[in-house]
């Protein structure tokens, strides 16, 4: 879905919102800073929920996205794009497993915003193809299960990224702690038994996460051969509803009843071994060791 706007002048910020029948908010699509300059301005939305950010180690070093370079060859002229085509900050697609599902077939509201505020609407007709038979009851049942898995992935995204910000710091904390005749025996043994408990806990979650720089697809794969890992479980299975526009098979049906229980019961872990790491870091401090963990709720 394409909207094309002619900007008279530069703006700070310029953004469309899609919203619902019932006028939730279901996806913002801001335009990068060289498309809100004068002239005629194009984003487009993939009729996709929206994506998750995914979180990147930080202890990657960050890299190019595979691919060409995009290097022009001395007398071989530059093909030009084909017909309908668009660059990848103009068609936002998310992309790869943090993509969110399909909206549902339905009436749709897009509005263009402008520095904050709203200064045109439109409304858009979303339609299924008529060749997809998956419909009433089953098609909200479809739709229903892939929000669940998105929303419990996004959940699952945001605690792997906290985490991941302790597991680089405990690496490091790790390597020097066993020497330093500063710190008592007893605070050692704390942190041995931290250390041991996060490295149970934290392959629920795949971290230590990708370095920065892989694709979405990329960071989608990793650690999803690893039973233990349940948010790459949870990944694996909304790609695997995702892929098809059909009914889920009873067998994907009992893995999504499965997988939502284990993420939250992670999640709780998770949630208590942040609490601990907290307390731990105080404790550090006392010795001038720092460990810097995500507030509560954050």
């Amino acid at each position: 879905v394409y909207k094309r706007q002619h900007l008279k002048g530069t703006v700070d910020e310029l953004s469309l919102r899609i919203s619902d029948a019932r006028g939730k908010a279901i996806r913002d699509l801001a335009a990068p800073e060289d498309r809100r300059e004068p002239g005629i301005r194009t984003l487009c939305w993939d009729m996709r929920h929206e994506p998750i950010q995914a979180r990147q180690s930080a202890a990657g070093a960050g890299g190019g996205r595979g691919g060409g370079s995009g290097a022009e060859i001395p007398g071989v002229p530059t093909p030009l794009a084909p017909a309908g085509y668009l660059p990848a900050d103009v068609c936002q697609t998310g992309g790869g497993g943090d993509a969110g599902p399909y909206v549902t077939p339905g009436t749709y509201t897009v509005a263009l915003r402008v520095n904050g505020n709203t200064v045109d609407t439109k409304t858009i007709h979303i339609v299924m193809d008529p060749e997809v038979d998956l419909g009433g009851v089953q098609r909200v049942a479809y739709d229903d299960m892939l929000l669940s898995l998105h929303e419990l992935q996004r959940r699952g995204t945001a605690m792997a990224g906290m985490l991941d910000e302790v597991y680089t710091q405990t690496i490091e904390i790790s390597g020097g702690i066993g020497d330093n005749e500063g710190v008592p025996a007893n605070v050692k043994a704390d942190f041995t038994s931290f250390h041991e408990a996060f490295d149970e806990l934290r392959v629920k979650f795949g971290v230590p996460l990708p370095a920065a720089g892989g694709s979405g697809r990329a960071r989608f794969r990793r650690g999803g051969g690893d039973p233990a890992n349940v948010l790459a479980r949870i990944s694996t299975l909304k790609s695997s509803i995702s892929s098809f526009w059909e009914a889920p098979s009873s067998a994907l049906v009992s893995q999504f009843y499965e997988a939502g229980p284990l993420l939250d019961t992670a999640m709780g872990e998770a949630e208590e071994f942040l609490a601990w790491a907290r307390a731990l870091a105080a404790t550090l401090e006392e010795y001038d060791i720092t460990l810097t963990v995500p507030p509560a709720g954050g």
